[in-house]
């Protein structure tokens, strides 16, 4: 279960099959939820790195490969 800490609701699952993809091979796959409230999206991804030949074509794709975004 994932709650929106503003809005104290219970996230929806909005889009499956994606990837959070860190670069060099590093990707983990992942589903979107959206906060019926404020509509603010989160990927919640695997625990396990998967190898995605081509990760461009999921359904939806992050790009977290910036080190601006990991640990921010």
């Amino acid at each position: 279960m994932n709650i929106c800490v503003k809005c104290q609701k219970e996230m929806k699952c909005v889009k499956t099959g994606g990837v959070a993809h860190f670069g060099h091979g590093h990707a983990y796959s992942g589903d979107a939820f959206e906060c019926p409230e404020c509509g603010a999206q989160v990927l919640v991804a695997s625990g396990r790195p998967v190898f995605v030949e081509d990760h461009r074509t999921k359904d939806f794709y992050v790009d977290m490969s910036g080190s601006d975004k990991v640990g921010a």
